[in-house]
C-alpha cells in the first residue's frame, strides 16, 4: 500500500515583510526585481513562463522573466482604486485586474484593448483567476471572489468579460479563489472559515467544508484532488474526494507562536500558497517574509 506524506524541506528567505503572492515558473529562474513603491498585492505568470505581471497599490508592472527587465508600466491615476489581484488567461493573450471598487479590468497583453466587466461586484474584488487549461472547453472561463460574499464566473471568449453565474453561499468576505487544472471547478474561502467547491460551468456548489478558521490562501494541487488551505492556525491539506483533512502543516515557528514584528498580533501564519507545476511541492508564504517548502513523499507500506 502506498500513502503520501508531507515532508518539510526548508525555507526560502529574502523578503522583509508579508508574502502576499507566490507564482510558480515553468523553469528555474532566480532573480529579484524592483520597481514598485507600494505593497505588491498579487503576481501572475503567463503559461509560457516568459512574462510576469505584478499588481500593486501604485501601478501594474509587466516583467520579462528571462532577464528581469521591465516591459510596461501602468500607473494608477485614481488612488482610491487599489489593484488587489491579477491573472493571466490560459492562452497568454489577456489578463484581468481586480480592484477595490468592485470592478475587473480586462486587457490584452499588448495593451491594445481594455474594458471593464458589465456586472461588477458590490465591494472590493479580493481575487480573480482564469482557467489554467488552454486546451479544454473551459479555457475562456474566469472567476472572481469579493468582499460582497459572492463569486462571479465570467466568459472571456470575447474582448469583454461576460457574466455567466453569480455564486452565493459565503456569509462573510471571500478572500481567495483557486481553480482546478481542468478549469471546470474552483474553490473559495474567506472570513467565514468555509471552503466551498464549485462547478463553474454549471454554476452550482458541490460541497462546503468547515475549517474553523479565517482562510487567507488556497491552492489546488494540479496532480491530485487536494486543496491546500492557509489559516492562522496551520496549512491544511484537504482531500476533496474524501472531504477531510489529510495533512496539517505546522512549522516550529508556528507551533511556538513566535513573535512576528510585521504583524500587529505578532502571529506568524500563511498568507499565500502555490503548488509546483507537477504537484509534488508546496510553497507557503508567511507573514514573517519567509517561504516554507513542503514536499509530497510516497510512503511504501507493506500489508501485514
Amino acid at each position: 500500500m502506498t500513502t503520501a506524506k508531507m515532508v518539510f524541506r526548508g525555507t526560502m528567505r529574502g523578503h522583509t515583510d508579508v508574502i502576499t503572492a507566490i507564482a510558480m515558473p515553468t523553469e528555474k529562474n532566480r532573480m529579484a526585481v524592483t520597481g514598485h513603491t507600494n505593497v505588491v498585492q498579487d503576481v501572475a505568470l503567463s503559461n509560457c513562463g516568459r512574462i510576469a505581471i505584478s499588481a500593486s497599490l501604485d501601478s501594474t508592472l509587466h516583467w520579462n522573466i528571462d532577464d528581469g527587465t521591465l516591459i510596461l508600466r501602468h500607473r494608477i491615476v485614481d488612488r482610491r482604486q487599489q489593484l488587489l489581484s491579477v491573472a493571466f488567461s490560459a492562452d497568454n493573450r489577456k489578463y484581468a485586474l481586480a480592484s477595490s471598487n468592485g470592478t475587473i479590468n480586462f486587457t490584452t497583453v499588448d495593451d491594445t484593448t481594455s474594458s471593464n466587466v458589465d456586472a461588477p461586484h458590490a465591494d472590493r474584488v479580493s481575487c480573480v483567476r482564469f482557467s489554467p487549461n488552454a486546451s479544454s472547453s473551459s479555457k475562456h472561463v474566469a472567476v472572481s471572489g469579493s468582499w460582497d460574499q459572492t463569486l462571479k464566473v465570467w466568459d472571456s471568449s470575447s474582448n469583454n468579460l461576460k457574466l455567466m453565474h453569480t455564486l452565493t453561499g459565503h456569509s462573510d468576505r471571500v478572500n481567495t479563489v483557486a481553480v482546478a487544472r481542468d478549469g471546470t471547478r474552483c474553490v473559495s474561502g474567506g472570513n467565514d472559515g468555509l471552503i466551498m467547491l464549485w462547478d463553474m460551468i454549471q454554476g452550482k456548489r458541490l460541497c462546503s467544508l468547515e475549517t474553523g478558521y479565517i482562510i487567507y490562501a488556497l491552492s489546488m494541487n494540479p496532480a491530485r484532488d487536494w486543496v491546500s488551505v492557509g489559516t492562522e492556525e496551520s496549512v491544511m491539506i484537504w482531500d476533496l474526494e474524501r472531504e477531510s483533512v489529510i495533512h496539517e502543516l505546522k512549522t516550529e515557528e508556528a507551533e511556538e507562536r513566535v513573535f512576528n514584528p510585521y504583524e500587529e498580533d505578532g502571529i506568524i501564519y500563511c498568507t499565500s500558497l502555490s503548488w509546483s507545476n507537477d504537484g509534488s511541492t508546496l510553497f507557503c508564504g508567511y507573514t514573517d517574509g519567509v517561504v516554507r517548502v513542503w514536499e509530497i513523499i510516497e510512503d511504501e507500506k507493506k500489508n501485514q
